[in-house]
């Protein structure tokens, strides 16, 4: 099957009377049909040279012919003057099309012209459009095809595949033509559905090896699925990510897998209410985000140290502070802020009723500006405006892109304590706190 594109020359086995003029967007014609040479070829053979180029959005017909009894189905034949008309000098036909259709569907209309005279039908063209109306624009596209040449009880089938780039109700219009005089006429309805939205795939996360610990035996994980441990020995919260950003202002430490990837250093593909329990687990409460208004509130909540650790490409291990990969953009000095958990916010979806924790939806995990939705964040106003961001990848420090890197999460020095973490609530629960539920790795 060859494809005649807008504007493009015909190919040659594309019926020679078969023109295809465009409206404000067009079709393209596939075509599997071989040349006719039954009856005269169409006036307006010439101009399908020049046919103008097709907008780039454009749909596509496929054409082909052959001999099949009238179609069935939901088909609507002429009005009752065109009807008479046809009758009256032998000719029919039926024009039949799905009931209904999706966008994207590639869409079969047919039609089936019979020869009820007592004459031969010669130099016949089926002039046809299909036309969408019911928007700003009207998309059309018109169609001439060559009837072959149809001796008295002879008929034939035409067929178009179309495909439904725009759903909404489509018409097509159909008239048997010789010299230049409509013989018979046929419309038709075809009501084309929106896609559905596809379900979405969650892909699994990328098995980035265990974390880099002293003691792997000791770390519980939080979730079977995803790089978040505990390890009730050493109260530490521990995650394993990938380095995203080496040379960048930063509005993060680190996001949530395919967030914010641009401007933090590290990506973690992980649930940020995990994060949250596990600090839970280790005996941190939560404080408070940042609040904007009526006036500015900095985020409050317990310090916590985060320690990096990595492997080089000699397989030599080297540790550091969080700190130290971020630097200062006014004088290149490291940061020296502590990070502190918020413990980001619980709302409410205002459709469904459902629950859910707002870093989930930002992927505002660790972060260097002020969010509401961060889980840590700084105790200082900083800024998340781009002529205003006041952090950068210390590019020096950072391992390349893509190597893994554990962060573990400990209470600051000044934070330690040594009550016994409680075990909170589920996530789920009534009151949405996060779960410190953990499972062996």
């Amino acid at each position: 099957m060859n494809i005649l594109s807008i504007g493009a020359r015909r190919s040659g086995n594309v019926p020679a009377a078969a023109t295809l003029l465009f409206g404000v967007a067009a079709l393209a014609l596939l075509s599997g049909c071989p040349q006719s040479n039954d009856g005269p070829a169409s006036p307006s053979e010439a101009s399908s040279e020049t046919t103008e180029p097709a907008p780039p959005h454009s749909a596509a017909v496929d054409t082909t012919h052959d001999s099949a009894e009238p179609a069935a189905g939901n088909s609507q034949e002429s009005n009752a003057a065109e009807a008479s008309e046809g009758e009256s000098r032998g000719i029919r036909l039926v024009l039949d099309v799905p009931e209904q259709a999706e966008e994207g569907d590639d869409i079969p209309i047919t039609w089936t012209i019979v020869n009820e005279s007592d004459s031969p039908l010669e130099g016949a063209i089926l002039r046809s459009t299909l036309f969408f109306g019911l928007r700003d624009t009207i998309t059309d596209a018109k169609l001439e095809q060559t009837i072959p040449r149809l001796a008295p009880g002879d008929q034939t089938t035409l067929t178009i595949v179309f495909h439904a780039t725009t759903a909404g109700t489509w018409q097509v219009r159909s008239n048997v033509e010789h010299d230049n005089q409509s013989l018979v006429g046929a419309e038709a309805v075809l009501p084309v559905d929106e896609a559905p939205e596809p379900e979405p795939i969650e892909e699994k996360p990328v098995d980035l090896g265990p974390p880099l610990v002293d003691d792997l035996d000791r770390l519980q994980r939080l979730d079977p699925t995803y790089p978040v441990w505990v390890d009730p020995e050493k109260k530490a919260v521990v995650m394993v990510g990938t380095i995203c950003q080496r040379q960048a202002p930063l509005e993060l430490f680190a996001c949530l897998r395919q967030s914010k990837e641009h401007e933090s250093i590290v990506t973690i593909d992980t649930k940020a209410f995990l994060v949250h329990a596990g600090l839970l687990a280790i005996g941190l409460e939560p404080g408070h985000p940042v609040q904007f208004y009526p006036e500015y509130v900095p985020a409050e909540g317990p310090e916590v140290d985060i320690e990096v650790v990595w492997k080089d490409e000699n397989g030599k291990i080297h540790r550091a502070r969080a700190q130290d990969w971020v630097r200062r953009i006014s004088d290149g000095t490291a940061m020296d802020y502590p990070w502190v958990f918020t413990g980001s916010q619980f709302l409410q979806d205002e459709e469904t009723g459902k629950k859910y924790y707002y870093a989930d939806s930002t992927g505002e995990l660790i972060c260097v500006s002020n969010f509401p939705a961060s889980v840590l964040d700084l105790p200082v106003e900083s800024t998340s405006s781009n002529e205003g961001l006041l952090f950068e990848a210390f590019t020096e420090r950072i391992p390349p892109l893509g190597t893994p890197v554990t962060l573990i999460l400990t209470a600051a020095k000044t934070e330690a304590s040594s009550a016994p973490p409680e075990t909170p609530a589920s996530p789920e629960a009534e009151d949405a706190q996060p779960s410190a539920q953990a499972s062996p790795e």
